[in-house]
């Protein structure tokens, strides 16, 4: 992300769209995590619709951080056994 790129950040407007699309096709939000000045990883399970949120380090920051962060997350998820149920379309 660009520093000072504020008057309309790309973020606000993705945050905007989206809502506006899973209103439009009547897609019931359960939460959200959106805005602010964290970037997000978003992983999405689509055999069991578990989806995970992680929140990143500033753009800014270093990224052999974000990497190390990243291959933390990514290990507990492989340890984490797969459950639970999900119907996508009726």
């Amino acid at each position: 992300m660009l520093k000072g790129f504020t008057s309309n950040p790309v973020g606000t407007r993705n945050a905007e769209f989206v809502r506006q699309y899973l209103l439009a096709e009547k897609i019931p939000v359960i939460a959200e995590d959106l805005c602010g000045i964290h970037p997000r990883k978003i992983w999405f399970f689509p055999i069991t619709g578990r989806v995970v949120v992680q929140r990143l380090p500033h753009a800014h920051d270093d990224a052999a951080a974000v990497a190390a962060t990243e291959s933390a997350v990514r290990a507990q998820l492989s340890r984490t056994p797969v459950s639970g149920g999900v119907e996508l379309f009726e």
